[in-house]
């Protein structure tokens, strides 16, 4: 190959690979009120980020670290750093340069380029709603089977609906259901003293298209946010458009098991709202979880993949029973299989040695004895806001 050529080929390889990496590329968009989103750097647009964050003027973007100013024009893309945290205040509010801060005394409220502002629960709402139907309206699914469940067959193996048939079969007919009523090869219990649990759950082929509906989902650029206070790396799929199909999983599926491994939280409805979402382990990224519990009646975690080593479950009694603190229980993962645990139970996930994992979780828990001391009109206005999702509190994996 001619030099001339062969320095062309690969500056235009060098050219490709940038632009495609800088398409995939988000940065966090942080509201007043310390409420973080992420986008793609190549989906900001002033329209798409005030009507994200319900802004009523002009807004205008302040790097949280070099407390550069980006304003909101055609621009802007091209000016935002990967990785990077932007704040998203009006035109019209004070920021500060480094002149006037260096001349304020050195007082530490008055050193903050921008002062944050309380949270409003209505804001939390309509940035929800926003984001949901920006979604809805822009984003097209790779695959759009996934969100529904029509055909349970094609989401859940076989011995899962086997499980969850007899359970129903047995209730309808006025008999109390039993565990040894179970198909012999479903269930394996890990330990009885802190009822911890293990089946086979979601189909292969189903975990690795969600896989692939997440990255394909995470390269649009469209807005994604946390799923919760200890992971930085994932996606809440109660806000992307899963949240019916969770829902029935949730009251047709899980709920008639989990009132028979755990009949203590069988009142009212049950297990019957959720925050679901999937976390994401990578070598440079969150490799590990840390000791804590859930914000959780009961959850389930259920590995999708793809090729990793390491990062097994780690078991270690429930916080409130310390007679149980000298458990040490590590669960690997399998894909497809589910762990179920009450939320309580003190967990935490062990680092991964190489690839990258994927696991769904759901946070189950039970509105009626959650919220039994609050009014029927507080109740009221809670389900109004949060749905069947309840995110109220949701971002609190507690650490203990």
């Amino acid at each position: 190959m001619p030099e001339a050529l062969g320095d062309t080929c690969a500056a235009t390889a060098t050219a490709t690979a940038e632009s495609v990496d800088r398409k995939a590329a988000r940065v966090t968009l942080r509201s007043m009120e310390g409420l973080d989103v992420s986008l793609g750097i190549h989906w900001v647009t002033r329209e798409r980020v005030e009507r994200l964050f319900v802004m009523q003027q002009h807004a205008t973007l302040l790097n949280t670290e070099t407390l550069e100013i980006v304003p909101l024009d055609e621009n802007a893309p091209a000016k935002l750093k990967a990785r990077q945290c932007y704040m998203v205040v009006a035109e019209a509010d004070t920021i500060l340069t480094d002149e006037e801060r260096n001349a304020s005394d050195n007082d530490e409220e008055d050193s903050k380029p921008v002062e944050r502002r309380a949270i409003d629960p209505a804001k939390i709402n309509t940035m929800q709603i926003e984001k949901l139907a920006m979604i809805t309206e822009l984003y097209k699914p790779l695959h759009s089977e996934l969100y529904d469940l029509n055909d349970p067959a094609s989401m859940l193996e076989p011995v899962f609906l086997e499980a969850v048939e007899s359970i129903q079969a047995q209730t309808e007919s006025g008999v109390a259901a039993e565990i040894s009523s179970l198909p012999a090869s479903f269930l394996t219990c890990l330990s009885e003293a802190t009822r911890l649990y293990q089946f086979a759950m979601l189909r292969r082929e189903w975990c690795l298209k969600l896989v692939e509906e997440l990255q394909h989902f995470e390269k649009s650029g469209m807005p994604l946010a946390r799923p919760n206070s200890m992971n930085n790396y994932g996606t809440i799929l109660n806000d992307i458009g899963f949240l019916p199909m969770l829902n029935e999983l949730l009251a047709y599926h899980l709920n008639p098991l989990c009132k028979l491994l755990y009949p203590a939280w069988d009142e009212g409805g049950g297990l019957d709202h959720h925050h679901t979402f999937v976390v994401q382990y990578r070598m440079a990224e969150d490799r590990e979880l840390k000791f804590h519990f859930d914000d959780a009646e009961v959850t389930l975690n259920v590995c999708l993949g793809t090729e990793f080593t390491g990062g097994a479950l780690y078991f270690g009694g429930l916080f409130d029973a310390p007679e149980t603190h000298d458990e040490s229980l590590a669960v690997q993962h399998q894909l497809g299989r589910a762990t179920l645990h009450l939320g309580k139970h003190r967990h935490a996930a062990k680092p991964i040695t190489s690839g990258e994992r994927y696991n769904m979780i759901m946070w189950m828990r039970n509105f009626c004895k959650r919220y039994h001391t609050h009014s029927e009109a507080e109740r009221d206005e809670d389900q109004h806001h949060h749905g069947h999702s309840h995110e109220h509190g949701h971002g609190h994996g507690h650490s203990h």
